[in-house]
């Protein structure tokens, strides 16, 4: 039976089902946050309002093979005007810049690709050094909502069986993801 979650921020709603149960433990579920509300952001440009996991098992002892994990972010942009695609790109590049370099990231090119999501325009990319999927849209020229997939492996293998399922529950988890916004199109590049 499907779970579905709701995320309403003021006037704007994010919505997204998943077609498998999560796990039930350490969810974080914010239903209600507030796109205007600076002091949300104070501490850290970003409040999680939904983490949930999914974990694989495999052999006989029904061991962890892998979990995948999906967290949605509120972000406040610190440098850009995230009205536009262009802008949002500005943002998350700087962003990674800045934080990144900390771990090695050199400032090398992001590939992001505008993919369309129930009449809403994303912005799809994989995160250097971390490799994790996130997509993003704007929700305000100062705030913008991320999802982001994470696999983690415990197999070691270069291509494991679990990942494949995990791929698939993501491709599902994403074509179901809706930002209801009455009145503006949120979505536009």
């Amino acid at each position: 039976m499907p779970t579905d979650y709701k995320i309403t921020m003021d006037n704007i709603a994010f919505l997204m089902s998943t077609p498998i149960l999560p796990d039930n433990e350490f969810v974080t579920y914010l239903p209600f946050l507030s796109l205007d509300d600076d002091a949300l952001f104070e501490k850290s440009k970003r409040i999680t309002g939904l983490k949930i996991h999914w974990t694989y098992r495999s052999g006989v002892f029904r061991k962890v093979a892998g979990v995948i994990e999906l967290k949605v972010m509120l972000q406040a942009s610190c440098e850009n005007d995230v009205s536009s695609h262009e802008g949002l790109k500005r943002e998350l590049y700087a962003y990674f810049k800045k934080e990144l370099s900390k771990v090695g990231y050199t400032g090398t090119p992001i590939e992001f690709e505008s993919v369309n999501i129930n009449g809403r325009s994303w912005l799809k990319y994989i995160v250097p050094i971390l490799g994790v999927t996130e997509y993003s849209i704007k929700l305000s020229s100062k705030r913008f909502l991320t999802v982001r997939f994470a696999f983690i492996d415990n197999t070691g293998e270069s291509l494991p069986k679990w990942q494949m399922e995990a791929n698939q529950l993501m491709m599902d988890l994403v074509k179901s993801l809706k930002i209801e916004a009455p009145g503006f199109n949120y979505g536009e590049k």
